[in-house]
């Protein structure tokens, strides 16, 4: 609808440029004005707030799940910026953990509908590490939580504690807490009994394939450079010999 997502640089400078108004209105509002920020949609938050608006980014995710029935983790992120958020008057009557998890639920209920087995990973990264206050998972074992920043995907989770209060939110300012933070996230999103599993969680499984893969492929190069010095040998001696 935005005529922007999967198109080159160009297409996108040109979607861009020709948004309207009543496509704006989708748009955080930062300081009074509505539209793509920072020259980019990657770097662009939604009016989370609107039920069009989730409902746009929702079923755009549907859509993908349902055509692509082959993919297990499909992951649903917002924008990779900061103080960004939304500063509207209904967005701001929620945290944007608050509104990112209703649209989670959103998302849930149609992939569940629709019979999609497909999990969710959600990602905690930047106003996202904060753990929602009001709003709560209803169905957590669709989902998988990343912790985007602050975690190896080999070693997985570390599961040390938040110590002291959550300091306040404060909407586009202030500083990121720590990814510690997560098991508050799990602790407020997911039933006791699968608390102990989501903290044990590691992300290395999911990837132990394209470790593997990178494994060999570093191997590979390895006997690639040895050939390669072994071949610049020979052709040294091969030089010498005939010079002399």
């Amino acid at each position: 609808k935005m005529g922007i997502h999967d198109r080159t640089p160009a297409d996108e400078a040109k979607a861009i440029a020709n948004l309207t108004e009543d496509q704006k209105k989708y748009f955080a509002e930062v300081k009074g004005v509505r539209g793509i920020y920072g020259g980019s949609s990657f770097y662009t938050h939604f009016c989370y707030s609107n039920p069009e608006t989730r409902k746009l980014l929702v079923d755009h995710m549907f859509n993908y799940c349902k055509e692509k029935k082959h993919v297990d983790y499909v992951h649903m992120w917002l924008a990779d910026a900061t103080k960004n958020q939304c500063e509207c008057e209904e967005c701001q009557k929620k945290e944007p953990s608050d509104w990112y998890v209703m649209m989670l639920n959103e998302l849930d209920e149609k992939l569940t509908a629709a019979g999609l087995q497909t999990r969710v990973v959600f990602v905690m990264y930047v106003d996202t590490v904060r753990p929602p206050v009001t709003e709560r998972l209803k169905n957590p074992q669709r989902f998988v939580l990343l912790a985007a920043i602050g975690m190896h995907y080999e070693t997985g989770y570390i599961n040390e504690e938040y110590k002291g209060e959550i300091p306040p939110y404060v909407r586009n300012q202030g500083t990121t807490p720590s990814n510690a933070l997560r098991l508050k996230w799990h602790r407020r999103c997911t039933p006791k009994s699968s608390q102990r599993k989501w903290q044990r969680q590691n992300f290395w499984k999911l990837l132990q394939p394209i470790h593997i893969v990178r494994n060999r492929l570093v191997h590979i190069a390895k006997i690639v450079v040895a050939v390669s010095c072994s071949m610049e040998h020979i052709l040294i001696n091969y030089k010498l010999k005939n010079k002399s």
